[in-house]
């Protein structure tokens, strides 16, 4: 069954990876054309893990990409980590390798409770698209500018 919401495109995706990569990473019968079914999957998949950090913290998934932006970059390197390691490649090798660290430790700390985002919040708007707005250890933060919740 397809996901309802994917947090990227394919395009976005395959805009991702360095050109001397793309081939090889989307194209498993050789022919120069991307395998969009195989690129859906893979993002499919990346979607299905970053829902699964949210739904630990009780978030209902699937998420609205517009108001957390980090379920959309979150998808986007796990679905290229995914290319890179399905063809048996050193994640290493991945040049978002060290970004996708960053990400899945903020996702974890998003799961545990100690990272609060717009998703976790009662009433979730696009007025606080994809703030941080409380982190657990870390003082409160005060920004000028338009509506924005910072606790």
């Amino acid at each position: 069954m397809a996901r309802p919401i994917l947090y990227c495109t394919a395009a976005e995706l395959l805009a991702k990876i360095p050109m001397a990569d793309r081939d090889a990473a989307v194209d498993d019968t050789g022919s120069g054309v991307p395998d969009m079914a195989l690129l859906d999957e893979v993002i499919s998949q990346a979607c299905d893990e970053v829902d699964t950090f949210y739904a630990i913290r009780g978030v209902t998934v699937p998420l609205n990409p517009a108001i957390e932006p980090l379920a959309k970059q979150a998808a986007m390197h796990i679905a290229i980590e995914t290319l890179y390691t399905r063809r048996g490649e050193d994640p290493t090798r991945n040049p978002h390798h060290k970004s996708l660290e960053q990400i899945r430790g903020l996702l974890g700390r998003v799961a545990d409770g100690r990272l609060s985002v717009a998703s976790t919040l009662p009433n979730a708007s696009s007025e606080i698209v994809g703030q941080v707005v409380s982190v657990e250890g870390e003082p409160a933060l005060t920004y000028p500018g338009p509506n924005r919740i910072f606790m």
